[in-house]
């Protein structure tokens, strides 16, 4: 393959480093499945819905009519950690940036996958859902598997460092 499979912010450890390239590995295989199952249009997941917003594959944001944003996990980031085992996420009124880790989460295999934040500005909600049963982002992971409800500091200048998900589909 060819292209990046995967994005790490500096300064990074060697186990965040790891569990990049855990992530890459665990890419190339679902690629290699599906190539095997003769699917054509490439990797099986789900993408997210249009009028959300991505960054890369990790994360997204829908914004709000209140002028909030929420913020999740991108299904094809959660296939290549394979299984959730926990969830470490920021609290209320904590700020959070675009482009730095805002939330861990815990594999099955106990890495360490940081989540990059698709959005500045400052968590008002945590959803307390994926707090008590963190498998709610694998199974649900645009709607009721959100992570954090945002007030952004400057949305329309976020927006412009993400990819709309109304093009997936085109």
């Amino acid at each position: 393959t060819q292209g990046a499979a995967d994005f790490i912010a500096k300064p990074f450890t060697a186990d965040e480093l790891l569990a990049v390239v855990r992530r890459a590995f665990r890419y190339g295989a679902l690629q290699k499945e599906a190539a095997a199952a003769g699917r054509r249009e490439g990797l099986a997941y789900v993408p997210c819905p249009p009028k959300y917003y991505r960054l890369g594959y990790v994360s997204w944001l829908k914004a709000e009519h209140s002028g909030s944003v929420l913020i999740g996990l991108g299904d094809l980031f959660l296939k290549t950690i394979d299984a959730v085992a926990g969830l470490e996420l920021a609290p209320v009124n904590d700020e959070v940036v675009q482009g730095n880790c805002c939330a861990v989460i815990v594999s099955a295999e106990g890495d360490r996958h940081g989540v990059m934040c698709p959005v500045s500005g400052r968590i008002v909600e945590v959803n307390a859902l994926v707090k008590g049963d963190p498998g709610v982002v694998e199974k649900d992971p645009y709607f009721k598997g959100w992570l954090y409800r945002v007030v952004p500091t400057d949305l329309d200048c976020d927006l412009r460092g993400l990819m709309s998900c109304s093009s997936d589909r085109m």
